[in-house]
């Protein structure tokens, strides 16, 4: 079975995070792995007290010469990496030491945000023998638009995660619930997410948007809230461990986000059967197949977001369809079983 040597930018409570757990947790028992992160956090943690063998690498130029050290004494099979800072990291060092190297892109915001960043992966990316990422959408762009070798990209959709439900409480009775899971960040808009509250409120008056996550734009989300007089309509709930409760209690997963890599959050909701309205944008086009299995709207405008979301909520027909169509994507397309497959047949395939 082969060595693998991993590599991730954090192991923080995160959706790329998570699903870099889940894949390992589900490994063959007598793969051999070792994992190196930049940053600790609540996975590493988890994979210490199940006594995997996880290294904090330091972030200065003094990691390379550690990490190269890792490698020569682990002799790995392959090196696997995540996130475009490890995967970045795993190039240079690999101009040191020629070995196989897989990189998992999770989308082209998260790889090419930043220009250095930009740059550093397109000057490098003829040092990985694989591309690992999780939607034909951003396989697309890196052929068409940034001519990489389409021989050497292969998709495998994220997976969705069961967690079981040790709660079931209703927090608001009587009342239509709209639920965003989300970080704040930009593009995540928040921002549209309380003017269309603020638009619903023309149509009627019996709902709450639930919004849960923390993150740097949090303040500024709340003082816009209280600017639009939306207190009564929107709810802060902070990071919460019982998404799957508060889904199948939520008559509307809303999503206005700018951009996305694959969107576990709206894979969640697929799950627990809670209809969604979200952007167009492709990678979103792409798991809900134009709009088959969720109501898309274009970016900012929270008028149409208002009007979809105020259509679904009266439309029992249409949301039992959505959700029936999504119910059964969600089992089929994103099943962790199969695929941790798919890994393992690139794991033996590289050995």
């Amino acid at each position: 079975m082969p060595k693998i040597l991993y590599v991730i930018t954090g192991l923080t409570r995160s959706g790329t995070e998570k699903q870099f757990y889940y894949l390992i947790k589900n490994l063959p028992k007598n793969y051999k792995v070792k994992i190196c992160t930049f940053v600790e956090g609540y996975y590493s943690r988890e994979l210490k007290k199940e006594n995997y063998d996880v290294i904090i690498l330091r972030r200065s130029f003094s990691s390379i010469k550690n990490f190269l050290n890792i490698l020569d004494k682990f002799n790995p099979d392959m090196v696997h990496s995540f996130l475009p800072h490890a995967n970045i990291f795993c190039k240079i060092c690999n101009l040191f030491r020629n070995y196989k190297l897989i990189c998992s892109m999770r989308g082209k915001e998260k790889t090419f945000k930043h220009f250095l960043l930009s740059v550093l992966e397109r000057l490098l990316e003829f040092q990985s023998d694989f591309i690992l990422t999780n939607s034909y959408t951003f396989k697309k762009y890196l052929i068409t638009r940034l001519k990489y070798n389409p021989n050497k990209i292969k998709v495998i959709y994220n997976s969705f995660i069961y967690e079981k439900i040790k709660n079931k409480t209703n927090l608001y009775k009587n009342k239509k619930i709209i639920l965003v899971v989300a970080n704040f960040r930009p593009g995540k808009d928040y921002i549209t997410a309380v003017k269309t509250a603020k638009e619903l409120l023309k149509y009627r008056n019996d709902f709450f948007f639930l919004f849960v996550g923390e993150g740097k734009e949090k303040r500024k989300i709340e003082k816009y809230v209280k600017k639009m007089n939306l207190r009564s309509y929107i709810k802060f709930l902070g990071l919460r461990t019982d998404i799957p409760n508060l889904l199948l209690q939520a008559d509307i997963f809303f999503l206005p986000t700018l951009y996305e890599s694959q969107s576990n959050a709206i894979i969640e909701s697929m799950f627990y059967k809670c209809p969604i309205v979200t952007t167009g944008i492709p990678e979103n086009k792409e798991i809900l197949e134009n709009g088959k299995d969720g109501l898309l709207v274009r970016i900012k405008d929270y008028k149409e977001m208002t009007k979809k979301i105020n259509y679904l909520l009266e439309n029992k027909k249409l949301k039992e369809y959505l959700i029936n169509n999504a119910y059964k994507k969600v089992r089929k397309m994103f099943n962790l079983k199969k695929n941790t497959k798919k890994y393992l047949e690139i794991y033996e395939h590289m050995k």
